[in-house]
């Protein structure tokens, strides 16, 4: 997964659609096919604007005020002096800041690990959350 900018990319994708917007001068020639053109392509644009509008947000803060981790769990945790770290949280509430935490999110997944190898870059076996649970793993996970 790639991460953007969507602001930027919306910002890019109008100034573009103003280029492509089909003018009075163009509707009043007898040549319609590059006026449809130019239309068409503005309606792909406003469509493209939309899908990244609607697109989820990654990576965003959730408040311990809307929704908690769910129990034995790992995750990235804000706390009110704006401290970032890791803690786990369980039925109690968060083991190490207690309630300093006022946001959390999931740990991303792990990064791939270089192997060297004609620029191969290999997936660790299993997810994060399996390892640090102690989880079993087989080869079905994979």
């Amino acid at each position: 997964m790639r991460l953007i900018d969507a602001d930027k990319l919306i910002c890019h994708l109008s100034d573009y659609m103003l280029q492509e917007s089909p003018d009075e001068t163009m509707s009043n020639t007898n040549d319609f096919s590059e006026y449809n053109l130019h239309q068409v392509i503005c309606e792909t644009i406003k469509n493209c604007i939309e899908a990244v509008k609607e697109a989820e947000t990654v990576n965003k803060w959730i408040s311990v005020s809307e929704k908690l981790p769910k129990e034995n769990s790992y995750v990235l945790v804000c706390c009110k002096d704006g401290f970032i770290g890791t803690d786990d949280y369980f039925s109690y509430g968060f083991d190490d800041y207690k309630d300093e935490v006022i946001a959390w999110q999931p740990l991303p997944e792990p990064c791939e690990v270089w192997n060297g190898v004609h620029g191969q870059c290999l997936q660790p076996k299993g997810s994060f959350e399996k390892i640090f649970n102690g989880e079993e793993e087989n080869d079905d996970d994979i």
